[in-house]
């Protein structure tokens, strides 16, 4: 069986709420995702150093294996997925769990990954509201201006390829940020400013 993953003393050192630290098993696994949050991690080039002199698996200074491999540090050995699995109760773990196991998620990761996503969503929803007129995300702010011009929770998913229940996901927190009801949403949007542009994107639908 492969050795364990080690982690090199900086990290193990470090107050800051690295990516890595937050998601490890996106890290071990070479997902790609991971080379996109390295970018903005403060210790990457240390790191991306550090993985190459000791010929480390997985993404590292968001460099994958297969790109230090072609760089001339190709890794010693490859991890099983065992070797590196986190502890079950945790956000990792249930992705260990989607990505290794054909059951899916046990109940102690499923719980622990549906709170740490209610937690984000929580800090997100208190970053935004604490600003007026709030700042909505990208995905938000299209959803609004197709509802604003009549598009209906089927159209706005074919449109922008979501279910319905993930369409009505969405209106519900851009309802939350608003502070308003369904029906007053479109006013409260104009109200805020949000709406300058949503029928020239789509139409006059309404």
């Amino acid at each position: 069986m492969a050795a364990p993953i080690t982690h090199p003393d900086f990290l193990a050192g470090t107050t800051a709420r690295t990516p890595c630290a937050l998601q490890p098993i996106r890290f071990h696994a070479s997902d790609e995702d991971a080379v996109d949050l390295c970018l903005d991690c403060p210790l990457m080039l240390a790191c991306r150093q550090w993985a190459r002199q000791h010929r480390a698996v997985g993404v590292w200074g968001a460099e994958t294996t297969a790109e230090r491999t072609a760089a001339g540090c190709p890794p010693e050995t490859e991890p099983e997925p065992e070797d590196i699995r986190p502890v079950c109760g945790t956000e990792a773990g249930a992705q260990w769990h989607r990505r290794y196991d054909p059951d899916g998620p046990c109940p102690a990761c499923r719980n622990a990954a549906r709170s740490a996503m209610r937690l984000r969503n929580r800090e997100r929803d208190a970053a935004l509201g604490a600003v007026w007129p709030p700042r909505l995300p990208e995905q938000e702010q299209k959803i609004l201006e197709a509802f604003a011009a009549g598009m209906d929770r089927a159209a706005i998913g074919r449109r922008f390829r979501l279910k319905r229940k993930t369409v009505a996901t969405y209106l519900y927190r851009i309802r939350r940020r608003l502070r308003t009801d369904e029906a007053g949403l479109v006013a409260a949007a104009q109200a805020a400013g949000l709406l300058p542009a949503a029928r020239r994107e789509f139409g006059e639908a309404a």
